[in-house]
């Protein structure tokens, strides 16, 4: 199926933004319809907001209905271990400490959703999110960052994709990144990401017994040529290679050059991979494809998709972001060889209350467009795979303290004939002030 691109040029963010929570402790609903393992149910939601200090914590307090009427127990179930810990920590939406950017807090860390999760300069993780199926489904991510670890230029950053995987089966994706400041503030760092089971994302019935695990690490070093008056010009470079599969592969990615000017950021780099190796593995399309059964039953994990081959071309990013008003974000990347070729093009733009001002009842707009194409599809670069994600948010306030929230998303899955199939979520929910 070829992608309405001209109809929807880029992509919506989808995390629930901090900085608009108001001070102090507040109290929200929401109220209708979501799309639940491809069924609509209706959904109550009670979230209250903390913002106090340097903690930001939003909670959801949930009951589902599905579409014969019935209660479901979905967040209340507490009849096994696992369900238990799933209905616990469903419940927390996001809660923060400190911001990931500010270079004076030495604590930083995030439980719950994450979104758009970059480890370095980005060549083994790259927007990564656990929000795949959200409402319905949910992970509790957890993010941890400490500035000044022994000594004052070690930082450490880790995280994990789902508390849940972690406490009880021990299997989700799991990743940290050590850096410190040499001569002449020069970076070095090195990142090693884990995913303990790929076929943890398979449904109990279908999930093999053993285990199926896949890592990425590498190492990365960072120039810095001009720094000042909140302008930042660097040039980078690094390489990444995989583990725990045969046959191995590496990549490369450098000379890069990164540039940041306030609210404006943009970066270049060459690339180079050989073997079985793709950059930016860990994803913002990493938890959709991860592992899922394809074509004759087979199951099919995401390391499977990588091929055996060598690939050169450029990655290219530029993004902008000012609270309120509006942000957006494109990258591009093309490597080609062999008569292979991996393209990618993600795309998103926010449009807050600012901008919006003109356009009665009108208080989000936010549009987002993820495609990729690896070296290994079988569908041209404008053709849908499980690789393609695209959608909407829209939210309107037809009266004071009242605003409706129409969210749509287009995903991709494999079908019985060998193609792909189109799945639709769908959410409209209005929310209310408590």
């Amino acid at each position: 199926m070829r992608l309405a691109l001209a109809v929807i040029p880029l992509v919506l963010s989808s995390s629930l933004n901090a900085q608009f929570i108001p001070n102090g402790v507040s109290f929200s609903g929401l109220v209708g319809t979501v799309t639940v393992d491809r069924d609509q149910w209706q959904r109550l939601n009670v979230r209250p907001r903390i913002n106090v200090g340097s903690i930001r914590a939003a909670f959801d307090l949930e009951l589902f209905m599905d579409e014969g009427g019935r209660i479901r127990d979905r967040g209340w179930d507490f009849s096994s271990r696992r369900a238990g810990l799933q209905s616990i920590l469903r419940k927390i939406h996001f809660l923060q400490y400190g911001m990931l950017e500010d270079p004076n807090r030495p604590v930083y860390f995030r439980i719950g959703a994450l979104d758009a999760l970059t480890l370095g300069n980005g060549l083994v993780v790259r927007d990564y999110r656990n929000t795949f199926g959200s409402p319905g489904n949910k992970r509790t991510g957890v993010d941890v960052q400490i500035q000044g670890f022994i000594w004052r230029d070690l930082n450490l950053r880790a995280f994990t994709s789902d508390l849940i995987d972690l406490l009880d089966r021990g299997t989700p994706v799991v990743g940290g990144r050590v850096s410190t400041k040499l001569v002449g503030n020069v970076e070095v760092g090195g990142t090693l990401v884990v995913d303990l089971d790929q076929h943890a994302a398979l449904p109990d019935s279908l999930r093999p017994t053993d285990a199926n695990p896949y890592a990425l690490y590498g190492a990365d070093v960072t120039l810095p040529v001009y720094q000042a008056s909140g302008k930042r010009l660097a040039l980078y470079a690094g390489f990444a290679r995989n583990a725990a599969t045969n046959p191995m592969g590496f990549g490369l990615h450098g000379p890069g050059i990164s540039f940041l000017s306030g609210r404006l950021s943009a970066r270049v780099e060459g690339r180079y991979t050989d073997g079985r190796f793709e950059p930016d593995h860990f994803d913002a399309f990493y938890d959709q494809t991860r592992a899922f059964v394809g074509q004759n039953g087979r199951i099919v994990t995401r390391e499977d998709g990588v091929r055996d081959v060598a690939l050169r071309g450029i990655f290219a990013r530029l993004a902008y972001k000012r609270v309120r008003s509006l942000s957006f974000h494109a990258s591009y990347q093309h490597l080609r060889g062999n008569d292979l070729s991996d393209r990618m093009f993600w795309a998103d733009v926010s449009l807050f209350p600012e901008l919006l001002k003109a356009i009665q009842w009108v208080t989000t707009s936010e549009f987002y467009l993820e495609k990729r194409s690896r070296a290994s599809s079988m569908v041209d670069f404008l053709e849908a795979d499980q690789d393609t994600r695209f959608g909407y948010r829209i939210g309107l306030k037809p009266a004071r303290k009242v605003q409706v929230i129409w969210e749509v998303e287009f995903t991709y899955e494999p079908d019985e004939a060998g193609g792909f199939k189109r799945r639709r979520t769908f959410n409209l929910q209005t929310g209310f002030a408590l």
